[in-house]
């Protein structure tokens, strides 16, 4: 199977209400969708976010230092992803994936992780002027888009967008994160493909307290760029 696909970034608002409270509701629909489909993906859980009012969905997408990324099929281009395609129209079209960029995080959540400071042990390059660091969260694709380059589309999207804003800062470093569930082996061979690194290993207990509990293991990834080296 070969589809042809786009990856937008949502605005933050949008002049026609009709076309903005159709992105919201769109937003919301996904979301909901990815957590009844992939559970143990998340660390929300469809319980909680179904109760979410349009105030809160509506928060999400105008959420300064949340960037969401949109995956949909197109038939403009022979070669995905295609380019983006106005807002208007991302409203008519289905949505087969989504991934969220989370920052500039606060320097009090950055890791000092960076491979360059635990070979030298200095302290430079966790300064706030020439780093910044970025958290990448709600990953998703449809079931019947996967294995199709969809998912790392979205990354690279992602990734991209998050370097403009480190140069626009004048950062020289650039962090992204992730977090995964270590039995995830599927996201977990994509993010080892794009380079993230394992820095850390929690568990967490999943499921309501009791007999149906268990203690789940989950994977913090980070992935580094320095500008000028890549």
């Amino acid at each position: 199977m070969t589809i042809t696909y786009t990856i937008t970034l949502l605005p933050k608002d949008y002049p026609d209400p009709s076309t903005w409270d159709e992105m919201i509701s769109r937003q919301k629909d996904l979301r909901l969708l990815s957590l009844q489909i992939a559970p143990d993906s998340f660390s929300s859980t469809f319980s909680r976010e179904s109760q979410f009012t349009r105030e809160d969905w509506e928060a999400r997408l105008k959420n300064p230092q949340a960037f969401t990324f949109i995956a949909s099929p197109s038939s403009n281009s022979k070669s995905s992803p295609a380019p983006p395609i106005s807002t208007f129209k991302i409203t008519q079209e289905p949505w087969i994936g989504s991934a969220v960029l989370l920052g500039p995080l606060p320097l009090s959540t950055n890791p000092p992780s960076h491979p360059s400071t635990k070979a030298s042990g200095r302290s430079e390059l966790r300064s706030e002027e020439n780093h910044i660091t970025f958290e990448i969260c709600a990953l998703f694709v449809m079931p019947e888009a996967r294995r199709l380059g969809v998912g790392n589309a979205l990354f690279e999207a992602v990734i991209v967008h998050g370097k403009s804003i480190a140069r626009e800062r004048g950062c020289s470093l650039v962090c992204f994160r992730v977090s995964t569930a270590e039995s995830n082996k599927e996201a977990l061979r994509l993010y080892e493909k794009l380079g993230f690194k394992v820095v850390a290993r929690n568990n967490f207990l999943s499921g309501s307290t009791g007999a149906g509990s268990c203690m789940r293991g989950t994977l913090s990834m980070e992935l580094w760029s320095e500008f000028g080296s890549d």
